[in-house]
């Protein structure tokens, strides 16, 4: 294949499924990221929208929280478009608690999905991309990992260390012209937000902090994807891409 391939965990769904999408109508083969085979059915969705612009995709089935998984993943991937130009880092799930009711269960996992799976993912490709002596690594962090995460002790966390990784892998990759940025969405509608949005006053209290007063769309985070996936970006790296409405302005 002579197509840049791109790598997207999470990509059922919300801002995973919209960035994959966008990144097939920009010309990438993609492989789109299901956590099992029970997920299959809801990942060859997003590879039919993805081969609706004319490019090949794939579903492989992978818990990015287990790093043995990861590696399966990056050598299918591999075997699948023979090289990988970019991996987003987009895998997450959240759970609303306060801080003295959050289980050392709850927190581990969060942490897990959220902070190691980037890890994880990002070890295992970086071999491929020190080859190819090119890659752009993108990972989905949060507001809630730059400013707090009320409710979601563990979540902000999580984010906060996907941050650093992402500073830390930009610093240590870029002599491989491996490029490493994350972008910050604010609220967004998506299915993992879900439990939020049922709650009239809490979307109410977020938007407090919002200056354009509304959340965003999974596109709208699909679209800085693009951007940090486009050679418009070859002189970014380390970068913290807020896209937020506006938050705490």
């Amino acid at each position: 294949m002579d197509r840049k391939c791109a790598v997207v965990t999470g990509s059922v769904r919300g801002i995973g499924a919209a960035s994959a999408v966008r990144l097939a109508k920009d010309g990438f083969n993609v492989v789109v990221n299901c956590r099992s085979r029970e997920r299959m059915e809801d990942g060859m969705k997003t590879v039919s929208e993805c081969m609706e612009h004319g490019v090949q995709a794939v579903c492989i089935p992978a818990d990015v929280s287990d790093p043995e998984q990861c590696e399966a993943l990056v050598r299918k991937a591999v075997e699948f478009a023979g090289r990988i130009d970019v991996l987003v880092n987009n895998a997450s799930i959240i759970k609303w608690t306060a801080i003295n009711k959050t289980s050392d269960e709850d927190f581990e996992n969060i942490m897990r999905n959220d902070a190691y799976s980037v890890f994880y993912m990002t070890r295992s490709v970086v071999p491929v991309m020190k080859k190819q002596h090119s890659g752009k690594i993108i990972n989905i962090s949060s507001v809630g990992g730059m400013y707090g995460s009320p409710g979601s002790i563990a979540y902000g966390a999580a984010k906060g260390a996907v941050i650093a990784m992402t500073k830390t892998a930009a610093k240590e990759l870029a002599i491989s012209n491996i490029t490493v940025n994350s972008i910050a969405p604010g609220g967004c509608r998506t299915d993992m937000g879900a439990e939020e949005l049922k709650c009239e006053a809490r979307v109410k209290e977020q938007l407090r902090y919002v200056t354009m007063r509304r959340l965003s769309e999974p596109k709208e985070i699909a679209g800085a994807v693009s951007f940090l996936a486009s050679e418009d970006s070859s002189y970014i790296t380390g970068h913290i891409l807020e896209v937020s409405g506006g938050v705490l302005m």
